[in-house]
């Protein structure tokens, strides 16, 4: 599989698209500050909780900090702060997200997203800062039972486009999201946000790109080669 043989590219979002992560666990370590939580447990716990459903964020959060931790009262907390530092707008973009976007529809490769949110969050936040017209389609980990690492996702929305598993790309900032891309056959291109990959990632994934705009760069230069 090489970079030019893309024909479906296919979008992580949170840490990825939009600067949610790095907001999330800003918030998250406030919040323990404030109230004498372990520092390092919280921050293993957000570390945990990149690219998997909602659920599975729960289920780690309640691994490192205990059973009877009040995470949802936390988790509302943290979304009523965000909300407040944004002031009703949208969620910022990250980098090159636009340029990637744009160079891939002038190249005629059509784009979704496959996120763990449920897609009708995931809607939501691309709605409000302009990402959403871009995307053919919008996949959310409410369509498949299990969510990343497992593959299930990235293969439910290549079925959905028509599109052979080896001729996608998929665009991921998390750990689950390369492992579910190379358990799905696909190529990969990884973005790191809150985490640099690992040996074990690096394995794993096509190439790794500083922002969207440098992957874009990358895959300008792969079809024109």
């Amino acid at each position: 599989m090489a970079l030019k043989d893309t024909k479906l590219a296919i979008f992580d979002m949170d840490g990825l698209l939009i600067e949610s992560e790095r907001l999330i666990a800003e918030h998250w370590m406030k919040l323990a500050e404030r109230d004498g939580l372990d520092r390092d447990k919280v921050w293993a716990a957000c570390l945990g909780s990149l690219g998997v459903t909602p659920e599975k964020v729960r289920e780690v959060a309640h691994y490192y900090l205990g059973a009877d931790f009040p995470y949802d009262a936390y988790q509302t907390e943290v979304e009523e702060n965000i909300r407040k530092e944004l002031d009703g707008g949208p969620m910022p973009v990250k980098k090159g997200a636009f340029e990637m976007l744009e160079y891939l529809k002038q190249a005629g490769i059509p784009a979704v997203v496959a996120s763990s949110n449920p897609k009708r969050v995931v809607k939501e936040l691309l709605g409000g800062n302009g990402l959403l017209p871009y995307f053919t389609e919008v996949f959310g980990g409410d369509a498949v039972t299990r969510s990343k690492p497992n593959p299930d996702l990235f293969l439910y929305a290549a079925s959905s486009m028509g599109a052979d598993p080896a001729n996608c790309l998929v665009f991921e900032d998390s750990f689950n999201g390369i492992r579910a891309a190379h358990a799905a056959g696909m190529m990969s291109i990884m973005v790191p946000d809150l985490l640099q990959p690992t040996e074990e990632i690096s394995a794993l994934y096509t190439a790794k790109a500083d922002d969207l705009g440098a992957a874009a760069r990358m895959l300008q230069e792969a079809f024109h080669s």
